[in-house]
């Protein structure tokens, strides 16, 4: 078992700093929005007229504006097991897009997000009575990044349903650097040994995406102040190939006298063109959104199902060994008067929201479980004459979680994430992109 005697793990120059990245290409990130990661990452069924969500590409029919979207997080992990721990901190960009309604029925958008993180550093000692004493070294780092383009078409709109219809092109690109060293640090002049493996990717692959909405009120006719919206959306993301260059490297080494390795030999180098094969992923989701047009507080509630066939992946046609992954959200979005105009709290969104999530990683028959509860909040900057608060706003959200576990051997993390982002989309009462009269 890889984790069993571990004696430190350290952090890599890269978004991740977990042993569990190793795995597969590496550790997948949530590919959403502040807005979503702050209500638990629920995504699927999240229909907004000026929040991005690349996540469900059917989502871009509904822009109402050329919307901005930006976010970044800052990351500290805590990693530990029986023997040792150590915290580590990471920050990054985690995504930028800007989508624009072209017409009354089709959006498109186009921007960049990670889409995996691999980033770690694990030593194991041991004492040979023949040999002496000796560390083995793993360390890794890299991903693989996704650059899209998107269309987001409604087929079907009246007072009562809304269907759209939305795919991306995601051109995946990134590499992975793997390096073990077997070291024999304390006999003079002993060779070790050093293995290396590295991959480039770029290809491209597809998401489709549907999101059906109802008018509730008008469906069952009801009357009152209650006006609401059923939502289920869903993405289906295609399997494929994806073109890899493979680099292996195995040979012996010994330091020098100013600890600079110098390679004696080598045992074996080889360079190959294949393939990553990634597997399908979908993922639904039901949205429920209340808003009262009396006291004009407006609710948003979601649930969210998502499953990726990790089991299927395939690296230069050899299958790692993983298994799906499954993952429940849930959350909420709460505003207490979305046409407030004098108290700033009163227009604030207020978000929280949680999930659970077997992941791809199962070590000696022991799954390794991932969960978390997150929360955050929506600033409004520029507000609008409508039931929206504001077409833009500064998003705020912290998420606290736990991998793993220290049974058997293993490791676990307690992770922290702090995301902010920006949402920018002028609208007709914005003052800057009014057009200007000349005198």
């Amino acid at each position: 078992m890889l984790f069993l005697g571990v004696t430190s793990v350290t952090a890599q120059n890269n978004i991740s700093s977990s042993p569990y990245s190793l795995f597969g290409i590496g550790d997948p990130l949530e590919l959403n929005n502040t807005m979503g990661l702050s209500m638990g990452d629920v995504k699927y069924a999240m229909d907004r007229p000026f929040y991005l969500n690349t996540a469900n590409p059917a989502s871009y029919a509904s822009l109402k504006a050329a919307t901005f979207s930006v976010g970044a997080m800052l990351n500290r992990t805590r990693t530990f097991n029986e023997v040792t721990s150590q915290d580590n901190d990471n920050g990054t960009l985690r995504y930028f897009g800007l989508g624009i309604p072209v017409s009354k029925k089709i959006g498109i958008s186009l921007g960049a997000k990670p889409y995996t993180t691999f980033g770690y550093g694990i030593q194991l000692e041991s004492v040979d009575q023949a040999q002496g004493e000796m560390y083995t070294r793993y360390e890794g780092q890299g991903g693989m990044n996704i650059a899209y383009g998107g269309l987001g078409y409604e087929i079907v709109s009246d007072s009562v349903q809304k269907l759209s219809l939305g795919i991306n092109a995601n051109y995946y690109f990134g590499n992975k650097e793997q390096l073990a060293i077997n070291n024999l640090e304390t006999i003079p002049g002993a060779l070790n040994a050093a293995f290396i493996d590295n991959y480039v990717t770029g290809d491209f692959a597809f998401d489709l995406g549907f999101i059906y909405r109802l008018n509730m009120k008008n469906l069952l006719k009801t009357k009152g102040d209650l006006e609401t919206s059923l939502t289920f959306g869903g993405t289906y993301s295609l399997a494929n190939h994806l073109k890899t260059k493979f680099d292996s490297f195995a040979g012996s080494f010994y330091y020098n006298g100013a600890r600079l390795i110098v390679v004696t030999d080598t045992l074996r180098f080889s360079q190959d063109t294949s393939s990553i094969y990634l597997p399908e992923k979908y993922g639904f989701g039901v949205n429920y959104e209340i808003f009262n047009t009396r006291t004009k507080d407006m609710w948003i509630i979601e649930a969210d199902y998502e499953h990726y066939g990790w089991s299927n992946l395939e690296l230069n046609g050899v299958n790692p060994e993983l298994t799906d992954s499954e993952k429940f959200s849930l959350g909420l979005q709460f505003v207490p008067n979305a046409n407030s105009n004098r108290d700033f709290f009163k227009i604030m969104r207020y978000r929280v929201g949680g999930n659970y999530k077997t992941t791809r990683i199962n070590i000696s028959g022991e799954p390794i479980k991932d969960y978390s509860a997150s929360m955050g909040f929506g600033i409004p900057l520029v507000r609008s004459k409508s039931i929206y608060p504001s077409s833009s706003t500064i998003d705020l959200g912290v998420t606290v979680g736990n991998r793993g576990t220290v049974d058997g051997g293993l490791i676990r993390e307690q992770y922290t994430n702090i995301y902010i982002g920006l949402s920018f989309s002028p609208t007709y009462w914005d003052r800057w992109f009014q057009k200007r009269k000349i005198n």
